[in-house]
């Protein structure tokens, strides 16, 4: 069958009936077979034998309801429960080792990922066909998983699977299953690569979370970071060791902060060895874009000439802005210009503090800094982003700028949250527009 024909079933394969499963399965099996070489991750028919047989996996597989809010509308939480289950006393330790390698591997949080990745597991191991034999001996648990309409539920089709996922075991997988944190989302995987760094204050780059993964969008020319490897448009998967996947902004700056001999990072890149593009990254990187670009024609005509003027990343990265004090206790119950607009006329009319020059720094991991004193290379205020609710230039004072900060806006819980608004005055209007517009660039999308 040509890989044309064959694509356009893939596609379609969630209308197939049993019979046009087990065909495509069979299909391409036989292209695995014509490998004279050990099959690896960037084989030609890998990802579609992945599909077809997942497809098979899922076919009439039930979703029941459960007291206890389990999801069993996943291949993978059979697998994982055969451990119960010991048929005529005979427990298999190949099996059990292989979900032990699941169930470990910090890459995979879903049953979806789990389920791909012991698909993988299991293909190394020549064990593939061992879970559906377990599950094919007792009838009742079969019932529970599978309606009638499923492969594994028919006896003839139940046979045949069993058959061709034998013939499999034939065949030398040599599956990198570590590298797995995109399973969710593809059969395909990407690039990676590890880079250690010296200890580093900052990494010197533009980082966004995008679709629960930090997307690098832009790095200074010639620092570290860049001549160890890393690129716009890489993915941070790992860093010192922690898994970055779903994690809060912030993070990574408290990590950099704790790392005192050095710190390594797990890129995924953008490209694959073949030189395409990697789709999942591709598409968070033109989301991004795409993002960017709507809050750039959102600031108006005056703030997009500033940006198509050439600013690079060391001029979005450090403003000089003067400190006019903070307003504590804001209730945030109306929308938040209106809220910073009123902290600013408060604070301009009564504070009497004495204005002091600071210098706003943006750093890497998505957090502000406000530096004073001699030469202003004191520290006297910081914020993760996680802890900054909005910024907004005052109406009636169109050179100063307020930035709501305070913990309260992610604790539900709390009725009534308070909040800070630190209130700074720029140069010029426009400096102000574009101090929050380069805030605002790097807030989780």
């Amino acid at each position: 069958m040509m890989a044309t024909s064959r694509s356009n079933l893939l596609r379609s394969l969630n209308d197939c009936t049993c019979e046009q499963i087990l065909q495509e399965l069979k299909v391409v099996i036989a292209l695995l077979q014509q490998s004279t070489q050990r099959v690896e991750d960037d084989h030609i028919y890998l990802a579609a034998f992945c599909e077809v047989l997942e497809a098979a996996f899922t076919k009439g597989l039930k979703s029941p309801n459960s007291l206890f809010g389990i999801n069993k509308d996943s291949y993978w939480n059979w697998i994982v429960s055969l451990d119960q289950y010991y048929f005529n006393n005979k427990h298999n330790p190949v099996l059990q080792k292989a979900i032990e390698e699941v169930t470990s591997n910090r890459q995979v949080h879903t049953p979806l990922s789990r389920g791909r990745c012991f698909i993988r597991v299991a293909l190394n191991a020549k064990i593939i066909s061992v879970p559906v034999e377990q599950l094919a001996k007792n009838h009742k648990l079969t019932s529970y998983w599978y309606g009638a309409d499923s492969i594994i539920s028919q006896d003839e089709y139940k046979k045949l699977l069993i058959s061709l996922l034998f013939e499999v075991t034939a065949v030398d997988f040599s599956l990198n299953y570590q590298h797995c944190s995109f399973l969710d989302e593809t059969w395909i995987i990407p690039s990676y690569q590890r880079i250690v760094l010296p200890p580093l204050k900052t990494l010197d780059m533009q980082v966004c979370h995008v679709d629960h993964r930090i997307l690098v969008v832009a790095i200074e020319k010639g620092c570290l970071a860049q001549q160890a490897g890393v690129s716009p448009g890489d993915i941070i998967d790992e860093f010192a060791g922690q898994v970055l996947h779903s994690s809060p902004q912030g993070k990574l700056l408290k990590i950099l902060q704790s790392c005192s001999n050095g710190v390594a990072l797990v890129l995924v890149k953008h490209s694959l060895p073949s030189g395409d593009v990697f789709a999942p990254i591709h598409k968070r990187k033109l989301f991004y874009e795409k993002s960017l670009q709507q809050k750039k024609t959102q600031s108006g005509p005056k703030l997009a000439r500033l940006f198509s003027s050439g600013s690079n990343h060391h001029d979005r990265s450090q403003h000089h802005l003067v400190y006019l004090g903070k307003v504590d206790n804001i209730l945030q119950n109306k929308p938040s210009d209106h809220v910073i607009n009123t902290a600013i006329n408060k604070l301009l009319q009564e504070s009497t503090m004495k204005p002091q020059p600071v210098t706003l720094r943006l750093d890497s991991f998505q957090s502000i800094a406000l530096f004073g004193g001699d030469k202003e290379k004191t520290l006297f205020a910081h914020y993760v982003y996680s802890e900054i609710c909005s910024c907004a230039v005052s109406t009636q004072h169109p050179t100063c700028l307020g930035v709501l900060t305070g913990s309260g806006v992610h604790l539900l819980s709390d009725a009534s949250p308070s909040f800070t608004c630190v209130v700074l005055e720029a140069p010029s209007p426009d400096e102000a527009l574009l101090v929050c517009q380069h805030i605002g660039e790097l807030y989780c999308i």
